[in-house]
């Protein structure tokens, strides 16, 4: 439709970042239906997914959070990366240490290093980070008490600091 000049730029981009969602989707629950039943993960949306401003030039990146055996939980990983990625450029290099960093962590390993080592640039990523797909509560829209997503405060003086150095 928006190719007919029928649908806003609002709506287009819109309706990108819910097919990425839905491919996402669907990704990982091929990916999880191989695994045992004690692998968790969520799949949480960064940049223009998170903010649902995904144009048809946007790479859909993410981050992935896992609970269970490591091994099957990197796997399943992996398979979403795959199956995504064959409909998307999907990237996830946002994670903790880029390329060089684990594929999948705990909710709580991205809570250490983003308060121990994060530059300022990762907290600000983390402005547009929500959880689009796989176990609520893992991706932090459940019940947990607390938005993981949301960053860290600083002091005013601190964040300041930090990126004039």
């Amino acid at each position: 439709m928006d190719l007919l000049g029928e649908w806003p730029l609002e709506q287009t981009v819109a309706a990108l970042s819910d097919m990425a969602v839905d491919v996402l989707r669907a990704a990982t629950d091929r990916a999880l239906a191989d695994r045992p039943g004690d692998v968790r993960l969520a799949v949480i949306g960064m940049g223009k997914l998170g903010g649902r401003e995904l144009n048809y030039a946007s790479d859909v990146d993410i981050l992935l959070v896992g609970e269970g055996d490591p091994a099957a939980v990197d796997r399943a990983g992996r398979s979403v990366l795959e199956l995504a990625g064959r409909c998307f450029r999907v990237d996830p290099t946002l994670r903790p240490e880029g390329r060089d960093g684990s594929l999948v962590r705990s909710l709580a390993a991205y809570e250490s290093y983003w308060e121990r080592w994060a530059d300022p640039w990762e907290r600000q990523a983390l402005l547009k980070a929500v959880p689009v797909v796989g176990d609520p509560d893992l991706g932090g829209g459940g019940s947990r008490p607390h938005k993981p997503w949301s960053g860290r405060r600083r002091s005013a003086r601190t964040t300041c600091a930090t990126c004039a150095s």
